[in-house]
């Protein structure tokens, strides 16, 4: 946000207007911001002070509020508001959840080829990221611990437990494992707390008449925004018995997903997608009762949040169970039964291998096929020993060209209490220093007129900052809503347990852009401080004020020139380059390569020849030697013009200070170090013995008053010979007045000098 800087309460003025609390660095700037008064002042300056005591109160509270000594102050304090507004909504920690994720979910492993999540190219590493990388990330960072993950009842057949201490041998040390114990798990639930579930989610193409392009069997286009398709579908894999049902569609209202869709985070793509489609989830959790084992529709089964264990419920963990549906309408839930198979440790990993399963389920009834369009699995984590909340949407684009675009979305939020107590709290101060500042403006455009008002950017500025931090102010009382009263009315929520808090999560991200913006802004308003405390600081403002209009229409030329390069290299190399796919991609490249951020060889490696190569070194040489020279020069020219201001004001004014504050304050510390050393040696130096001689001395101690009285008498007895020089000057025809000297006299009582005529007698 930014508060009313200091001079959110002055107005500019046409001369130079002194003020008893402001300095003459202050009062006048070369080519900078001029010293202003509050408009309501200047009307009480015009007349004589009133007799009505409540004016006089109001003339002094303007008279203090137009000083440059409280304006700061308050500044300061906006400063100081908002960096403990801002570490309610950030803190450090949340970088370390990140690379937590990272580390094991994005950038791990899941072939000998070293494959990661970015570098999956097809249907079958989906499923080989999901058995190696993703389930194991979550619940023990091991395993898998053999080759049988995911069969048909694999907590038997697996016949090992991955969620195991590594004190074993092999393969990272994984056989003959300690498994974990309860306490175990809920540490490692506590440090990374997933047990809010996983949703796995599929948005399909339908089948379309493409009449602009010829196909052999059905068209299956890019899917637009809610236009996917509805119709259940599923393979049965079995040989015997009564098939698996299909997956059934799901609306977004039943989800409790963002009925306005969700953005691609691709950067070849940014694409919009619908939050309906058709799902699986797991939700593992921890209880204070034994759950036996129940499969079917969600109301058959025993509702686990009458029994699980969170952070806030108090219940005592007993049991480590899970909940999880391949279709999202049939359920099946269980506990661990442990070796001994009354639900204590040591455990047998049925409930990973349950995961496991599921997942391998989708693999084997074909969830995913040539008409899926977006593949996404949404993790809601936190970090309960640190108070973090972390989002993540791992998303899998499949087009209709058949290319994979990976990609993620993150979301963060602080879970700490006090922070979140403390907040609102900042923010309203924040609220009412904002408005105090908005009525000073609006005096100020009343007084003055908009036309003179608006012509000073720090003004513009001012208001930028007011309805931002009005909008940051709405969003928040939306997010503490949220955090209040959550809906659980979705088919999702309310039946199958799963909640996504989506809307608290993007609340709160707009939040924190908004916010940052402020900040940015406030900050930057340092700089007009800086030059009305200190002219030589506002060096860059005046420079760039100077210069604006040569720089706007430089910029415009400078744009159309970014377009035309941009366009050669989105035609020329944007097909085989990710970073010119599009118009946009390319203008940004271009501006990165500006910075030296360009990779030459890419561009030779998906050329036949040198053209490409060519034309972006012709980009450099027009951007970098030319249009950067241009820019250069406009700011040297800008600030030989601001030098030339400040020596004809430093011509006009002999006592113009550039240096403002900083010549007051080295001052004044000189005058008190002169004062220290003077009343230091009139304590320490010791008073002079009095002398004695043979011959008799007479010890004359003359007093302060006594010398005074010296001093008038002698003025007296000069006056007198003054007089009588003069009469002698009238009676002679021929004298002249030799040399007039200035005596003074030799003590600190005299403060006239005295002057001596002699009179030198003619030749």
């Amino acid at each position: 946000m930014t508060m009313s800087t200091a001079m959110a309460t002055i107005k500019l003025t046409a001369k130079k207007r002194t003020h008893p609390d402001t300095s003459e660095e202050e009062n006048a700037h070369p080519g900078g911001t001029q010293h202003k008064t509050l408009a309501s002042r200047q009307v009480l300056d015009a007349n004589p002070k009133p007799a009505n005591p409540i004016l006089r109160a109001v003339n002094t509270i303007l008279d203090m509020v137009n000083t440059t000594t409280f304006q700061t102050l308050i500044y300061l304090v906006f400063v100081i508001i908002f960096k403990f507004l801002t570490d309610c909504v950030r803190i450090p920690q949340e970088f370390y959840l990140d690379k937590h994720v990272m580390d094991r979910l994005v950038e791990n492993h899941f072939d000998a080829s070293h494959n990661t999540f970015e570098s999956v190219r097809r249907i079958a590493d989906i499923y080989e990221w999901g058995n190696n990388v993703l389930w194991p990330g979550l619940f023990a960072d091991m395993g898998p611990c053999n080759e049988l993950v995911g069969e048909l009842n694999s907590a038997a057949a697996k016949t090992c437990n991955d969620d195991a201490w590594p004190d074993g041998s092999g393969s990272f040390h994984q056989e003959g494992a300690t498994p974990f114990g309860l306490q175990e798990l809920l540490e490692r639930m506590d440090q990374f707390d997933w047990s809010e579930g996983v949703l796995i989610r599929q948005a399909r193409a339908n089948a379309e008449h493409c009449a602009e392009t010829n196909q052999l069997g059905l068209c299956y286009p890019e899917l637009q925004l809610d236009s996917g398709s509805t119709e259940p579908f599923g393979y049965n894999y079995q040989s015997s018995g009564s098939p698996p049902p299909p997956w059934q569609h799901f609306t977004a209202k039943e989800l409790g997903a963002n009925v306005h869709g969700q953005r691609s985070a691709a950067i070849p793509s940014m694409r919009e997608y619908e939050t309906s489609g058709f799902i699986a989830l797991a939700i593992p959790f921890f209880s204070d009762t034994f759950l036996p084992f129940q499969q079917g529709p969600p109301t058959t089964l025993i509702d686990y949040r009458n029994h699980y264990v969170n952070t806030t419920n108090g219940r005592t963990a007993r049991f480590y169970c899970v909940r999880l549906s391949v279709d999202g309408r049939n359920l099946k839930q269980l506990c661990d039964p442990g070796v001994d198979g009354n639900g204590t440790a040591p455990y047998t990993g049925a409930v990973r291998a349950s995961v496991e399963e599921m997942w391998n389920e989708l693999k084997r009834r074909h969830f995913l096929s040539a008409r899926t369009r977006l593949l996404t699995v949404t993790l809601q984590l936190k970090s309960n020993n640190v108070g973090v909340r972390y989002r993540i949407t791992l998303m899998f684009e499949m087009t209709s060209l058949g290319a994979i675009l990976p990609s993620y979305d993150v979301e963060t939020r602080v879970l700490d209490s006090s922070l979140e107590n403390m907040m609102p709290i900042y923010a309203n101060i924040a609220f009412a220093l904002v408005l105090f500042f908005a009525l000073l403006e609006v005096i100020e455009v009343v007084t003055g007129g908009p036309a003179e008002y608006l012509t000073n950017v720090w003004n513009v500025m001012d208001w930028t900052n007011y309805l931002i931090y009005f909008l940051v102010w709405g969003q928040l009382q939306h997010v503490l809503r949220k955090i209040e009263h959550r809906d659980c009315s979705s088919y999702l929520c309310e039946q199958v347990g799963y909640f996504d808090d989506w809307e608290l999560m993007a609340s709160y991200r707009t939040m924190k852009t908004l916010l940052s913006l402020c900040v940015c802004i406030q900050l930057f308003k340092i700089l007009k401080f800086a030059a009305i405390l200190v002219p030589k600081m506002g060096l860059a403002t005046s420079v760039l004020r100077k210069c604006a209009m040569d720089l706007l229409f430089f910029g415009v030329v400078f744009v159309i020139s970014m377009l035309s390069f941009s366009t050669m290299l989105y035609i020329q190399i944007g097909p085989v380059m990710e970073a010119y796919w599009g118009q946009i991609p390319a203008v940004i490249s271009l501006f990165r390569a500006l910075f030296g951020d360009f990779d030459i060889q890419e561009i030779m490696n998906n050329s036949s020849g040198y053209l490409n190569a060519l034309l972006m070194l012709g980009y450099l040489f027009v951007a970098v030697f030319i249009m950067l020279s241009m820019f250069l020069a406009i700011l040297a020219e800008a600030q030989v013009a601001v030098r030339e201001d400040e020596n004809a004001l430093r011509d006009q004014e002999g006592g113009y200070n550039e240096y403002g504050i900083l010549t007051i304050a080295a001052s004044m510390a000189r005058g008190a170090y002169a004062s220290a050393v003077t009343f230091c040696r009139c304590r320490i130096s010791p008073q002079p013995e009095p002398s004695t001689s043979s011959q008799q001395e007479v010890t004359t101690h003359t007093t302060g008053n006594e010398v005074l009285d010296e001093v008038r008498s002698l003025r007296q007895e000069l006056a007198d010979l003054r007089t009588q020089m003069g009469l002698l000057l009238a009676q002679a025809h021929e004298t002249k007045p030799i040399e007039a000297r200035a005596v003074t006299p030799p003590t600190s009582g005299a403060t006239d000098a005295v002057h001596v005529w002699e009179q030198e007698p003619n030749p």
